[in-house]
C-alpha cells in the first residue's frame, strides 16, 4: 500500500510517502492516521476552517473490547480480529473510526449527553437499559431512568454514524477507492452491516422508535439526501442540518425534531418520514363514519419499546383549506391502542364545514417522569360521510322512478313505489316527477298542460325528522316567487297536510344550481309525521320541461330521541 499524506499544522507543512507493510504495526497505524486525518479535516471545514480540539487515537486496543471514545479526547481502536474475510479489519473500518471520532465532535460542540451503558444495534435503547441486570439478576435502572438513559444514548450513538457517513462523501476520489469508504453502508469489522439509505432494519428486535440508533441514523440521512420519495419530501443539505444541531445542541432525537418544527419545516411531511421508523403515529382508522353516528378515531401507540408506549395525544381536525376546526388535547391512553370518540356536537362541527374532504393529525408524546416526543403525524385524509346508520336514506336511483315527466298522477305502473327500510314502509305518489339522466329525482311543473308537480311520501309509522338535498337543474328554469310556489308539506296522524317549509321564503341562500353545489336541510318533527310531499306550481307554458327542481337523498328518522343533527346545514 502506498499513500501520500498531506496536511498542515501551525507554520509548517509536510508531505510523506509511505510504503508500509499493511499487516505490520506501521501500516495499521498509517491507515488509522489516514482515516482520522480525513475525518478531522471534514470537522475543520465544518468549523469554519479552524481545527477542533485535538484527538488522540490509540491502537492496538484490548481485543476483548470494541473500539470506543473515552469522552476525554481519546479514541481507542480495538485489535479484535474481524469476523470474516469479507469485512474490513478493525484498523481499516473507516465507518467505525468515523463513528468514534463523531463522538469527539459531539463532545466539542456539547451535542451529546449520553450516560453510556449497554446497547445493541437495532434494539430499543430504553429496553436495553431496563433489561440491564446486576450479578444477582436485579434490574440496575428503573423504567424512568431507562427512559432518560435510552433516549440520550440513542441520539449519542445514532448521530456519529450519520456524521461519519456524510463526511466520507466529501473525501477525495482516491480515498473512495478504499473498501467501504464513501458509500451509504455502515460496515464494521464485527459483522454489523446495514444501509443508512433505507427504511429497513436487519437487526430489529423491537423495530424503530426514537430510542433506536439505526432509526435516527437513517432518518437523518434521508433528511440530508438529495433524493426524495413518497415518504421523504426533504433535501436539507448537511451544512444546514449541522448548523441546526450545533445552534440548538439537542441531547435527544425528540429535541432535534422540535428544533426542526421551530425552524418551520413542514410538520406533517416530517410525520410521514417519522412514521416509517415508528416514531410518529403511523396509522389512524375511523369507525362508524356516518352522518348520524359519532365516529371513533383509533391509532397505534407504539414507540418501539416493550415497556413504554406513547400515552398522551392531541387529535386535531382541519378543513379542506388546512384551517383548524377542532382540537382535542391531552387524550390519555394506556396500552397499544389510542382512541377517541367524538361527541355529537364535535362531529357536527366538523362535517358542517364547507367541503367534502377533511384532515386529521395526531401529536404523540410519552410522559413517564418527563415529557418526550410531541411528534406530529402526517395528515390523514377522510371524506365527509354521505350515509346514515340509524336513519332511512333513499338515494334518487333507489325509488325506481322512470326517466320521464308524466302529465297524470295515479297512472298504472309509474306512480306508486313501496320501499321498506329500517322497519319503515314508504309509499309514493308523483306528478311531473321522474329520475332524470341518472342523477336526481326532478320536479318540472313549467310546461304546457302541466303547471303542477309533486312527490308524495306516505309512512306507516311516525317520522321525527326529515332531511333532503335540493338544487335547481340550471339557472334558466324560469321560477319566480311572483307566479310560482315551491313548498314542503307534512301530514299529521289525522291525515291533515300543512306547509312545513316555503322554499322561496325559507331557503337562507335561495336556490343553488347543481353545477355549483347541492344544499341539504334537516327539519325536526317532534310530534311525528305520517306523510311528506314536495309541491311546485308555475304557469303552464312552453313546450320544454322547465322549472326543474332537483331532489337528492331523502333521509328519514324514526327515533324521537335521535335529533342531534337538527338545524345543521351541510354542503
Amino acid at each position: 500500500m502506498s499513500k501520500e499524506m498531506l496536511g498542515s499544522s501551525g507554520n509548517f507543512s509536510w508531505s510523506y510517502t509511505f510504503s508500509p507493510v499493511t499487516d505490520g504495526d506501521m501500516g495499521k497505524s498509517i491507515i488509522i492516521f489516514q482515516a482520522a486525518k480525513s475525518f478531522a479535516d471534514y470537522a475543520k471545514s465544518m468549523n469554519g476552517g479552524s481545527p477542533i480540539t485535538f484527538c488522540t487515537f490509540n491502537y492496538p486496543g484490548d481485543p476483548s473490547y470494541g473500539s470506543f471514545y473515552n469522552g476525554n479526547n481519546v479514541v481507542t481502536i480495538t485489535s479484535k480480529p474481524r469476523n470474516d474475510s469479507s469485512l474490513p479489519n478493525s484498523y481499516s473500518s473507516w465507518d467505525v473510526i468515523g463513528h468514534e471520532y463523531g463522538h469527539h465532535v459531539q463532545k466539542c460542540y456539547g451535542i451529546n449527553a449520553s450516560l453510556g451503558g449497554i446497547h445493541y444495534v437495532g434494539h430499543n435503547n430504553i429496553d436495553d437499559q431496563y433489561d440491564t441486570k446486576d450479578s444477582n439478576g436485579n434490574r440496575i435502572y428503573t423504567l424512568e431512568e431507562s427512559k432518560e438513559r435510552g433516549l440520550k444514548l440513542a441520539w449519542g450513538e445514532g448521530w456519529p454514524t450519520y456524521w461519519s457517513t456524510i463526511a466520507q462523501f466529501t473525501f477525495s476520489a482516491d480515498l473512495k477507492t478504499i473498501p467501504t469508504v464513501g458509500d451509504t453502508w455502515y460496515t464494521s469489522y464485527n459483522g454489523v452491516k446495514y444501509n443508512l439509505d433505507s427504511y429497513s432494519n436487519p437487526y430489529a428486535v423491537n423495530p424503530w422508535g426514537d430510542a433506536d440508533e439505526i432509526a435516527i441514523q437513517q432518518f437523518l440521512y434521508k433528511l440530508s439526501s438529495s433524493e426524495t420519495d413518497k415518504f421523504d419530501n426533504f433535501s436539507i443539505d448537511s451544512n444546514t442540518l449541522w448548523n441546526i444541531t450545533i445552534e440548538n445542541k439537542p441531547h435527544t432525537f425528540y429535541e432535534f425534531i422540535n428544533d426542526l418544527y421551530d425552524d418551520g419545516y413542514n410538520r406533517y411531511d416530517l410525520g410521514t418520514l417519522l412514521a416509517k421508523y415508528s416514531i410518529a403515529v403511523s396509522n389512524i382508522t375511523i369507525s362508524n363514519n356516518y352522518l348520524d353516528e359519532c365516529p371513533t378515531f383509533t391509532w397505534s401507540t407504539d414507540m418501539g419499546s416493550d415497556y413504554l408506549h406513547y400515552n398522551n395525544f392531541d387529535l386535531v381536525f382541519l378543513n379542506p383549506m388546512g384551517q383548524e376546526v377542532l382540537r382535542k388535547n391531552n387524550i390519555i391512553t394506556t396500552g397499544e391502542t389510542g382512541s377517541y370518540t367524538l361527541t355529537k356536537s364535535e362531529w357536527a362541527s366538523i362535517i358542517s364545514v364547507y367541503g367534502r374532504t377533511y384532515y386529521a393529525y395526531i401529536v404523540a408524546r410519552q410522559t413517564l417522569s418527563f415529557t418526550s416526543g410531541n411528534y406530529y403525524s402526517e395528515l390523514f385524509e377522510f371524506s365527509e360521510p354521505d350515509d346514515f346508520n340509524r336513519k332511512v336514506q333513499i338515494k334518487p336511483n333507489e325509488w325506481g322512478f322512470e326517466p320521464q315527466y308524466f302529465f297524470e298522477s295515479n297512472k298504472e305502473g309509474h306512480t306508486t313505489t313501496t320501499i321498506t327500510d329500517h322497519g319503515l314502509t314508504i309509499n309514493t305518489n308523483r306528478l311531473r316527477c321522474g329520475y332524470i339522466e341518472n342523477s336526481y329525482v326532478i320536479l318540472s311543473p313549467k310546461r304546457e298542460n302541466a303547471g303542477k308537480a309533486y312527490l308524495e311520501l306516505y309512512f306507516d309509522k311516525p317520522v321525527y325528522s326529515y332531511m333532503f338535498g335540493i338544487t335547481l337543474w340550471s339557472n334558466k328554469e324560469g321560477l319566480s316567487s311572483a307566479d310560482c310556489t315551491a313548498v314542503v308539506e307534512v301530514m299529521d296522524a289525522n291525515g291533515n297536510w300543512s306547509i312545513d317549509m316555503d322554499l322561496f321564503r325559507d331557503l337562507p341562500n335561495g336556490f343553488s344550481i347543481k353545477t355549483q353545489q347541492i344544499d341539504r336541510y334537516e327539519i325536526a318533527c317532534r310530534n311525528g309525521i305520517y306523510g311528506l310531499r314536495f309541491v311546485m306550481t308555475s304557469p303552464a307554458t312552453g313546450d320544454r320541461n322547465k322549472g326543474r327542481l332537483c331532489l337528492d337523498d331523502i333521509v328519514l328518522n324514526t327515533d324521537p330521541n335521535d335529533l342531534w343533527f337538527i338545524s345543521t346545514f351541510y354542503e
